[in-house]
């Protein structure tokens, strides 16, 4: 497989996984209570942390489908409210969609592919954060 083979479809399959991570929380509403439910459906989405289920205490990514519902619908505060990064998460997410739908153009073209050489320090500096964030969480009870 060619280099330019081999980079189409990582852009491909990182695009097909943001659009469903930014899309999905379109099609969900947050109850009364706080739940996640689908439009088409009435009742709450169920509970799926087995990290919350077996010890009680909320995983890192607790709060992260609210938060993202939230985002979906232009509400901030509240999202940031339910998980402080999963906003930040959610805007990085979108932003990949268009880069790469661009970074496909270029490939398309035979122009070279883009290269950002810092991105694997940026996500070890991005979930350091989030883990930070979760143990001040279980520390103060938030």
């Amino acid at each position: 497989m060619s280099d330019v083979v081999r980079s189409a479809v990582v852009h491909v399959l990182v695009l097909i996984v943001c659009l469903a991570f930014v899309l999905a929380p379109m099609t969900m509403v947050l109850t009364p209570d706080k739940h996640c439910r689908f439009l088409w459906n009435d009742k709450p989405s169920p509970k799926l942390c087995g990290f919350k289920i077996m010890t009680g205490h909320d995983c890192p990514g607790c709060g992260m489908t609210r938060c993202f519902v939230c985002m979906a619908h232009g509400n901030v505060i509240e999202a940031i409210h339910f998980h402080p990064w999963g906003a930040a998460a959610y805007v990085l997410l979108l932003s990949q969609i268009p880069y790469r739908i661009w970074a496909l153009i270029r490939l398309r073209r035979g122009l070279p592919d883009w290269y950002f050489p810092y991105w694997t320090q940026c996500f070890c500096i991005f979930l350091g954060l989030y883990f930070v964030q979760w143990f001040i969480r279980l520390y103060y009870g938030a």
